[in-house]
């Protein structure tokens, strides 16, 4: 990336989206305690163009969806879950392409359509929003 974005970089910049949802700022935390189970990527094509991951574990995304649907824990279902998720990436990765050097598009959020082992080694950064933890992945687009 042109622009190199710190993990505190990253953090603020999802704080922007979890402050006004769920009342707390996203933190930096060393090493999640689970690897996570849901995943939700926008391309951010650009100079260099880049994948922003969203990815969360189940009992973290089934707290993010009862705040934003309103509901009970009991009442959320799958599809509200990845529409959750999905919102999450979305406006998190509208931070990020803000943050990024002129120029930059944004794509649709999407389940990845890749094996998942291509982000063992991908940068992430792990972050907690008050009880609920975020990973987030910076994967250089491939051409």
């Amino acid at each position: 990336m042109a622009k190199q974005l710190q993990d505190n970089d990253i953090a603020r910049l999802v704080s922007n989206v979890t402050q006004p949802i769920l009342g707390t700022k996203a933190v930096v935390v060393s090493g999640a305690e689970d690897d996570p189970e849901h995943f939700m990527c926008l391309p951010l094509h650009g100079a260099p163009g880049f994948n922003v991951f969203m990815a969360m574990t189940s009992a973290g995304l089934l707290q993010l969806t009862s705040v934003m649907f309103g509901v009970e824990s009991a009442a959320v279902d799958p599809s509200m879950m990845k529409d959750s998720l999905g919102e999450l990436a979305n406006m998190a990765a509208g931070q990020i392409k803000a943050a990024m050097e002129p120029g930059h598009v944004l794509g649709l959020p999407a389940a990845p359509n890749l094996p998942l082992e291509l982000l063992r080694d991908a940068r992430f950064v792990d972050l907690r929003a008050g009880t609920i933890p975020i990973r987030v992945y910076l994967v250089p687009l491939s051409n």
